[in-house]
């Protein structure tokens, strides 16, 4: 019984200590993954914003207007191809987001909320 009690233990102590190891090595984010998660959560604020919008009023906003501008400043930070019609919008931002010097490429339109990474960075 006591030798049963004893593998329990230790086979306890193996599981818990696999998953103390698996944590601390799945759960560091780099500054790029970081950067990349704003960019993407950024670029899903545009399609629920746009989406609203057109619910509304029945055509997307115009990506260049000031009340656009004032609502995703952040969008200076990057080089962005906006596009905005009655019936459609598309988002395309191009970035360097981990400084190797290849350009990432995310896109987001009318389409679907899910962020498309076109070219990794």
């Amino acid at each position: 019984m006591q030798r049963e009690l004893l593998r329990y233990l230790e086979l306890a102590a193996v599981v818990t200590l696999l998953l103390v190891i698996g944590i601390v090595k799945f759960s560091r984010v780099t500054d790029e993954e970081k950067r990349q998660i704003v960019l993407e959560a950024r670029l899903e604020q545009v399609y629920q914003f746009q989406k609203n919008h057109h619910a509304k009023t029945g055509s997307y906003f115009h990506p260049r207007s000031r009340a656009f501008i004032s609502y995703f400043g952040w969008i200076e930070e990057y080089d962005c191809e906006l596009r905005s019609r009655r019936d459609e919008f598309s988002a395309v931002v191009r970035a360097d987001l981990d400084g190797d010097g290849d350009i990432g490429v995310w896109r987001i339109d009318h389409t679907s909320p899910d962020v498309q990474s076109v070219t990794e960075d």
